[in-house]
């Protein structure tokens, strides 16, 4: 459904659901055009909407509500005068930034059409673009001859923007979720504001609010709007002389770093020179006669240091203009207020060049450094001369770091990385391939803020899969996971701290607004409490089967395993096996009987019969168990056993597995268990045998038995292929570590 948002001087359509106002704003019959001078304007204009909608269902019977906030900022550029009109068009660099969101919750009557159905969306719009945008004054005419203003139209029809939707719907069957992305316009912004020929500044806002009302039809939207804009437009006269930046030292491959703390910058700082020059003499100065004016602008605020750093993180600028650093300026508005380091402006006004040092708090900190030369004119008026790039006259800011590609990480680290050109959010890994869903969970500009492990940055790999493990054992479990590493592909981080892991395992846990995919958690290795048991241990709360890390508390190790020096090959297939549970890889199959008694018993008539147990928690036997036919595995034949057995007329604990149970597949594999002494063959017999199996040491990529579960062998393949019916083996095919999955 279409709704437009109309306030008393500004026209501002919302994103959802709302075509592109195209027409123009057309004035009063009685205004008349203002004939212009050669000025030319820049500045900035902010919009910001907020909303609360309702309306009655209409087929559910129901009710909807809607909530949604919407800031747009245009950046002006140079708005000059444009032919013979009179009206100033932006000729150059116009912007435009939005972000925005919104929710919304139908409610269904059970006796509506969709029968008590509930909808709800969170919804999110971000984009930017250009934005034609034209000023033009007008005299009040007849009405009020000695009343001018400004008609400013920002027209971004023809710009897209993205919008992302989380979708939950419960109805009789159920709920579902789902997310979904679409594009949307951008729109169309106007408002009016006074003018005053003789003020070099306009500068002003307001805040209008009203209502509407569903009508004719109660099913039509009814709300409450409040619209706040802001405008800070600033006149110049044309110059003979221009300002251009120039970067100082390694600029093409300066690339952020943190120092220590928040609190701390990094030891490389970057140094840009301004200078003011006549236009057609490049490097030879201008008179000094200007004051210049530093602004970071599009500065990120991300928590911590980088992703997994500091324990307990804050939010502030990542790049600022330090006063101890620049003892030129003075690091305040234009009014002498505090900036948080985000504009500064020289202490002398008589000046033809300057140099600003800006300081880096965080790996993955980005900035556009925007320089303006001002010179006093008198007479309330001043010419601005924004300074461009000396190597490029037509960029009007400076990124910081270098980012042609405007994803705000620094085009030195993706060009080493071999990624140029993907987005921000871009999770694309394919290597190693697993069970095909790319990924590891960390966004490219996550990859590029990097992480902090055993207390030094790292960087993510953008073309490998990442996970990372805290090890809480020591160095007897670092073979397995050397192991688990080399018969995965994945680039494995071991060496996390226990604050870098931190309480949640989520290892992207410190970010604010840039690029982010999911949480992704990392896994925690401990010593186990039981001595013959190690398992991967769910987290409490989720659904107990085998998916990625974030369903794992931790992975446990059995003690008795740790306590062998001679039980390395079995203690390294453990942690991987473990592991790769964490991983979403399952057993080759889950038929074993598992543990059990055998024990002879002595028939009233004279004689023994075996039977089996099945094992109470404390070992003891359970009922009185199933008479079987116990035999021996010797080469190609079997050989029963009487019963007289010493060891039988005692009874013994034995593990017992089955065809397709965990023992089965290939026997290469880490994920087979190697634990049986007992299996039961197709006649239904209990098979004993004494030889050592193989320990797998590898990741199996069939479901065919291998070894002493390959068809054919004799007497018969003992566990047979993987349990194909419950799509298991082939486990090279089935790992995944990325959160959005599983």
């Amino acid at each position: 459904m279409t709704r437009m948002i109309l306030g008393l001087s500004l026209a501002f359509l919302l994103l959802a659901g709302a075509p592109a106002l195209t027409s123009r704003w057309t004035p009063p019959q009685d205004e008349k055009p203002i004939p212009l001078d050669d000025t030319f304007w820049t500045g900035t204009v902010t919009v910001e909407t907020r909303e609360k909608a309702w309306s009655e269902g209409w087929n559910c019977k129901g009710f909807r509500e809607s909530l949604s906030n919407r800031k747009i900022t245009f950046n002006l550029g140079k708005v000059a005068r444009y032919s013979d009109v009179d009206e100033w068009t932006a000729e150059r660099g116009a912007t435009f930034v939005i972000v925005g969101s919104r929710s919304e919750l139908d409610v269904c009557h059970p006796d509506g059409n969709y029968k008590g159905m509930r909808q709800q969306f969170n919804e999110t719009t971000s984009g930017s673009g250009t934005a034609e945008v034209t000023l033009s004054p007008r005299s009040k005419g007849e009405r009020e001859p000695d009343k001018m203003s400004i008609s400013l139209i920002a027209d971004t029809s023809g710009e897209k923007v993205t919008i992302k939707r989380h979708w939950v719907k419960t109805t009789e069957d159920g709920t579902k979720s789902w997310d979904d992305e679409q594009e949307g316009s951008a729109g169309h912004t106007s408002l009016v504001v006074p003018y005053d020929p003789d003020q070099a500044v306009l500068s002003g806002g307001k805040t209008d609010r009203h209502t509407y009302k569903g009508e004719p039809n109660p099913s039509y939207w009814s709300g409450e709007v409040e619209t706040t804009y802001h405008y800070d437009l600033r006149r110049n006269r044309p110059s003979d002389l221009e300002a251009v930046m120039i970067p100082v030292g390694d600029y093409d491959t300066w690339r952020p770093k943190a120092g220590e703390t928040e609190d701390e910058a990094g030891p490389r700082p970057l140094a840009v020179k301004v200078r003011l020059q006549k236009k057609g003499a490049p490097g030879k100065p201008g008179p000094k006669r200007a004051k210049f004016k530093f602004e970071l602008v599009d500065t990120t605020r991300e928590k911590g240091i980088c992703l997994n750093w500091p324990k307990e993180a804050k939010e502030s600028y990542d790049l600022k203009i330090e006063q101890d650093l620049n003892d030129e300026l003075s690091v305040t508005n234009d009014k002498g207020k505090p900036t948080e380091g985000q504009e500064a402006h020289t202490k002398s006004n008589n000046l033809n060049e300057s140099l600003v040092t800006i300081s880096c708090f965080d790996y993955g900190a980005f900035a556009k450094l925007k320089v303006t030369a001002i010179l006093d004119e008198g007479k309330k008026t001043e010419i601005r001369i924004p300074a461009h790039l000396e190597s490029d006259k037509s960029m009007y800011e400076l990124t910081i770091p270098k980012d042609k590609n405007d994803n705000k990480i620094a085009d030195s680290w993706e060009e080493s990385k071999g990624v140029m050109g993907k987005p921000a959010d871009d999770d694309s890994e394919s290597d190693p391939e697993g069970d095909g869903d790319s990924g590891d969970g960390f966004t490219l500009y996550e990859e590029y803020r990097g992480f902090m492990e055993d207390g030094f940055h790292i960087w993510g790999e953008p073309k490998k899969k990442d996970l990372f493990i805290r090890n809480e054992i020591g160095d007897n479990v670092l073979p397995g996971i050397e192991l688990f590493k080399s018969i995965t592909g994945l680039e494995v981080h071991s060496k996390l701290t226990s604050d870098e892991l931190g309480t949640t395992r989520v290892i992207n846990r410190h970010r604010t607004e840039m690029a982010h995919s999911v949480d992704q958690h990392g896994l925690k290795i401990v010593r186990g409490s039981q001595q013959f048991r190690s398992e991967a241990v769910w987290e409490e709360g989720v659904k107990k089967i085998i998916g990625t890390p974030k369903r794992f508390k931790h992975v446990e190790i059995e003690t008795g395993l740790l306590g062998r020096m001679t039980a390395s090959v079995k203690l390294d297939r453990k942690v991987a096996h473990e592991l790769l549970h964490c991983c979403n890889v399952e057993h080759h199959g889950d038929t074993d009987p598992g543990k059990k008694t055998i024990q002879s018993v002595e028939k009233p008539g004279g004689g023994f019969e075996i039977r089996v147990f099945d094992q109470a928690e404390d070992g003891s036997c359970e009922g009185e168990g199933t008479v079987i036919r116990l035999v021996k595995e010797v080469g190609d034949t079997l050989v029963p056993y009487s019963g007289r057995e010493p060891e039988l007329r005692r009874g013994y604990s034995v593990y017992v597995a089955r065809k397709q149970g965990e023992h089965s597949g290939d026997v290469t594999c880490v994920m087979r268990w190697v634990i049986a002494e007992i299996y039961v063959n197709s006649a239904g017999e209990y098979v004993r045998f004494d030889d050592d199996e193989v320990i797998g040491q590898s990741l199996c990529t069939q479901t065919a038995g291998t070894g002493v579960n390959k068809a054919g062998r004799k007497p018969e393949p003992r566990y047979g292929d993987a349990d194909m019916a419950k799509y298991r083996g082939k486990c090279k095919e089935k790992f995944c570590v990325n959160d959005l999955y599983h």
